[in-house]
């Protein structure tokens, strides 16, 4: 095996630390390709996908790709490596439970009307729930019933806290849209 980098896997590097388009475009239908193979349990493949590139970014601007085979190749073993650490992630996570996040929370038995509007209030949130994905679910108990911050939860899942919360804005725009159908509906 040669150690000595080609032509073409210097311009395949170059071109992706710079942003180009069609050199960037074909990297990342390799990872795509290694990524949306059955059989991996993962749950946001666009976000592997994304952490897969940038980790090759780094070991690209580190240096670190000697040449010992093909970019191709490495590209496509580094996002092999990378789905297998996460579905085994995903796997473990999936054999835990998690509680519900909604409890039955305490009304002022004193003042009717609060009572009313608690109840109300309970039933929205216990239908919202039911209504989310499981994935909601569990980040909903992570950020919300154990404060734990973006960047705890990404480690946890495996992705990053931009992602992290771009997952949560998303159960949120969900959840208002449930909530929504739930009080427009017919009494």
């Amino acid at each position: 095996m040669s150690t000595v980098m080609g032509d073409q896997d210097r311009h395949s590097i170059d071109a992706l630390l710079q942003g180009a388009e069609p050199e960037t475009s074909q990297v990342r239908r390799w990872v795509a390709a290694v990524v949306r193979q059955p059989g991996w349990r993962i749950a946001d493949r666009e976000a592997v996908v994304q952490g897969i590139m940038l980790r090759l970014i780094e070991i690209c601007r580190a240096g670190r790709f000697r040449g010992a085979s093909s970019f191709r190749t490495f590209a496509l073993t580094i996002a092999r490596n990378t789905c297998i650490d996460v579905h085994r992630r995903e796997s473990l996570r999936g054999r835990t439970e998690i509680a519900e996040p909604v409890d039955r929370i305490a009304s002022d038995l004193s003042n009717p009307e609060m009572s009313y509007l608690e109840e109300e209030r309970v039933e929205l949130l216990r239908y919202i729930v039911q209504k989310l994905s499981a994935e909601c679910r569990r980040l909903w108990v992570w950020v919300y019933q154990e404060r734990q911050s973006a960047r705890a939860v990404g480690e946890r899942l495996g992705i990053s806290e931009g992602s992290v919360r771009g997952r949560v804005h998303r159960c949120l725009s969900r959840a208002r849209r449930i909530a929504g159908e739930f009080i427009a509906r017919p009494a």
